[in-house]
């Protein structure tokens, strides 16, 4: 039943970035939820607790995610392959 679904390279490819962006989102969520809740939510002065919560998913969720593409293509990713060469000059 899944086999025909999953086996289209729109989804596969989908899945493919969650994994690999999925260490640094899960690295900066927290920090990023922090401030959104500080910088964003605070000041909004907004009188219910779910629409706080409303607000900082949204904001988070978009800045996490912002965030974690960014650090990976900056940190993740030439760690990764320094960490390869070093495997190679090793051996």
């Amino acid at each position: 039943m899944w086999g025909g679904y999953l086996n289209n390279s729109f989804i596969l490819s989908k899945i493919e970035w969650v994994g690999t962006m999925g260490f640094s989102v899960y690295l900066l969520h927290d920090p990023i939820l922090a401030i959104v809740w500080k910088y964003v939510v605070t000041p909004m002065n907004l009188p219910f607790y779910w629409m706080q919560t409303i607000v900082e998913l949204v904001f988070g969720v978009i800045a996490s995610v912002i965030v974690a593409m960014i650090f990976y293509k900056l940190i993740e990713l030439p760690c990764h392959q320094l960490s390869k060469l070093i495997v190679k000059k090793l051996k």
